[in-house]
């Protein structure tokens, strides 16, 4: 029988170029051997999207002296995925595979800084492109010896944008434009390896591949923020994000919303605040608020498949009918009283 699966047509990759100098780039408290920064893209079966953005990684600007570590975590891909990670490792020798068979995204972001040495350590996704200069422009914010955490700019690519969307369908789309951030996206951020091992990695049970769903970056961030300080934008070229246009139908809108409620609930528990305040409302009261932004939005309907007032209406509704995941996660995190 023909084989209905298709590996995806990889392209042979030039590797990263290097600029004159490091001039202006002091990276303070790194070992004198050993990398100096890693770029961790974790994947799972995703080996067309990650066909497409290597490309982009294999031509980043490496400064004259920088030492890079490149690791893609195969979080227990059974498609294409080692053959495309193949291709690059044979082309660029700063690009190394690690495969962790525990699902879970933060299963597979702790694995690929475990696996590495270098005090800083910069994410990005495996649907993105990355622009040449992102490594530099990242890495000389940590010149700074009080910057320990970076949220880089994220834009859609223009293939995605619709002439219906709203903050919220790009919000839910990685998109990041800011001058401040509370928390970070895993599309594009960095930090000081000090600062991972201080709050005790990325916790497991967030991130795709959990019952959460959602979360893992989000947590992540504001704990570093509560013991580091502010997190620094990076507002150099933006990376660009190419989602999956599926993410943008009604049943994936609505399912991505339901889990950014629950995790919103669980990491609230987790940091130890206060419930959030949706979540105290009745679920008659929230019910009748989304019926009511739903009619309106219909009313007025701009071609969107579900307008922002939609999600927001849904998002409220989730959060009282799942208002007790609140006491679970406190009892999980011990943060009860």
């Amino acid at each position: 029988m023909q084989d209905l699966y298709r590996a995806p047509d990889i392209a042979k990759f030039s590797c990263g170029m290097k600029v004159a100098s490091r001039r202006g780039m002091s990276l303070s408290n790194h070992p004198v051997s050993g990398p100096d920064v890693a770029v961790i893209i974790c994947t799972r079966n995703r080996a067309e999207h990650l066909a497409e953005m290597l490309p982009s990684l294999a031509k980043l600007y490496i400064p004259a002296g920088l030492t890079v570590d490149a690791i893609i975590v195969d979080n227990g891909s059974t498609d294409a995925t080692q053959a495309v990670i193949a291709e690059i490792t044979r082309s660029c020798g700063w690009v190394r595979s690690v495969i962790e068979e525990k699902p879970g995204l933060s299963n597979a972001r702790n694995a690929g800084i475990e696996a590495t040495s270098a005090p800083i350590v910069l994410f990005t996704d495996d649907d993105v492109r990355v622009p040449a200069d992102w490594l530099a422009g990242m890495v000389q914010m940590f010149s700074d010896p009080d910057t320990n955490i970076i949220q880089g700019h994220v834009v859609l690519a223009e293939s995605v944008v619709m002439p219906w969307m709203e903050w919220a369908h790009r919000a839910g789309l990685a998109e990041f434009t800011g001058d401040e951030a509370k928390t970070v996206i895993g599309a594009n951020f960095g930090f000081r390896r000090i600062a991972w091992e201080s709050v005790g990695g990325f916790d497991p049970r967030f991130g795709s591949g959990t019952a959460i769903g959602f979360g893992d970056d989000t947590l992540f961030g504001h704990q570093v923020r509560r013991q580091f300080g502010d997190i620094a934008i990076y507002s150099g070229a933006p990376i660009v994000h190419h989602p999956d246009t599926s993410r943008l139908t009604p049943e994936s809108l609505l399912n991505r919303t339901r889990l950014g409620a629950i995790s919103e609930l669980w990491i609230a528990a987790a940091l130890g605040e206060p419930i959030p305040y949706q979540a105290t409302r009745p679920a008659l009261i929230n019910r009748l608020i989304f019926a009511t932004k739903a009619l309106r939005s219909r009313l007025l309907h701009n071609g969107s498949p579900l307008t922002q007032d939609e999600l927001y209406g849904y998002y409220s509704l989730v959060m009282s009918l799942e208002a007790s995941a609140y006491d679970e996660a406190k009892v999980a995190f011990g943060t009860a009283a």
